[in-house]
């Protein structure tokens, strides 16, 4: 068809078929025999009014990319839009993730595990909506406040208000290379970061408790207002806030405390090896990747607590260090691996810490994590910040 349409024909193959034909994703082919038919529309999700079938005499032959020819069309909702769309409905949305929640797993009615997570969405609109993503996606450890988003195929839910969930068929493009990014990417920088008056399409505990205003962080939050409004929860719920802290002291007398084994291989991201470095997903002994597990004392005027981070956050805090260059210098140069733990402490970082109350035997504790660092370096911007927060108060 001609590629001016920027048509989306729902393509459908027998796995057997599939594998014969050594497919790729994102990968210009061309299909002599590709029978065509009018799909029902129940599950055709697309912008065309038929679909392609392949059977064995469907031949699949890679060709020279077309630069005119996108992997990937989105048809962007935007997010204030999305309350006008009915519930199992289908959208394309492109977004800043805002937030990215806790890995959690489920048990299918086959009593299988099925790993979850929620990353919450933010445009231009002002507005932010929960998608949940399952599986490997959901098992990724790189997920980051700030990154733009573009997922294809959404399904639309009207739990808690608007939320969106990823399917099989839904497709999530990090960083997507699309005028429409740009845009977002331009608006959310331009702020830097800091979006007055979010409001959220998707009502949570943590959104009830915390308020939806203030940028990247969340809410604007002392140590102590966190902690208080942490005690003030029921259930399971979180409170996400953006605190301007001051680190203390990170942990790191224990190195076996401070590093974990990770599958190398990106299909298993975020898998942790055996004492023997043996995956329990690949079944295979490989050499590991290593990764942030920390643990840092932080405090403002108000209070201090301690903090989590795992691998992205970690590397936030100590400079972009990898974790395994930082386990071989602890081995080779005990001093060295000192100054660079002297250097975080007593610097002044913003961080977006997610809290919630964690049962440690009886009694119930704050526990705090790191979903976003960045050290202070601005001190200008941080305090004009800080004036115009004040003005809000006069």
């Amino acid at each position: 068809m001609p590629k001016e349409e920027k048509s989306e024909p729902p393509c459908l193959a027998m796995p057997r078929i599939i594998s014969n034909k050594s497919s790729k994703t994102e990968r210009c082919i061309s299909s002599p025999r590709a029978n065509s038919r009018s799909p029902t529309k129940k599950f055709n999700n697309t912008n065309n009014d038929y679909e392609l079938t392949f059977d064995m005499n469907t031949q699949v032959v890679h060709v020279q990319n077309d630069e005119q020819i996108r992997s990937v069309q989105l048809e962007i909702t935007r997010i204030n839009d999305i309350d006008k769309i009915e519930p199992n409905g289908m959208v394309d949305v492109l977004g800043v993730i805002h937030n990215v929640g806790d890995h959690g797993t489920i048990t299918t009615r086959k009593g299988d595990q099925l790993s979850k997570r929620t990353l919450t969405l933010l445009d231009t609109s002002s507005r932010t909506i929960d998608l949940t993503i399952w599986g490997k996606d959901a098992d990724r450890e790189d997920w980051q406040s700030s990154t733009l988003l573009g997922v294809k195929n959404a399904k639309v839910s009207d739990f808690g208000g608007r939320s969106l969930t990823a399917l099989g068929s839904s497709k999530l493009i990090v960083n997507p290379v699309i005028p429409e990014a740009q845009l977002i990417h331009d608006w959310y920088t331009q702020q830097n970061g800091y979006i007055e008056n979010i409001k959220p399409m998707t009502t949570t505990k943590s959104n009830l408790a915390s308020g939806e205003e203030g940028g990247v962080g969340g809410t604007p939050m002392t140590i102590n207002e966190l902690k208080t409004q942490v005690e003030g929860l029921s259930g399971t719920g979180q409170v996400s806030a953006s605190c301007h802290v001051t680190v203390l002291t990170v942990k790191h007398d224990d190195p076996a405390k401070l590093f974990y084994p990770a599958c190398p291989q990106p299909d298993c991201k975020g898998k942790k090896l055996d004492e023997n470095f043996s995956c329990p997903t690949c079944r295979q002994t490989q050499d590991p990747e290593w990764r942030y597990m920390l643990r840092f004392a932080v405090m403002d005027y108000s209070g201090q607590a301690w903090v989590g981070a795992f691998n992205i956050q970690a590397k936030q805090l100590l400079g972009n260090v990898e974790a395994t260059t930082l386990r071989q210098i602890e081995q080779e140069d005990k001093q060295r691996y000192e100054q660079i733990f002297e250097s975080v402490s007593c610097r002044t970082f913003q961080m977006k810490i997610n809290g919630k109350m964690d049962d440690y035997g009886t009694t119930p504790q704050f526990r705090g994590n790191a979903a976003w660092i960045k050290p202070v370096t601005d001190y200008g911007a941080a305090s004009r910040h800080l004036i115009a927060e004040i003005a809000k108060l006069m």
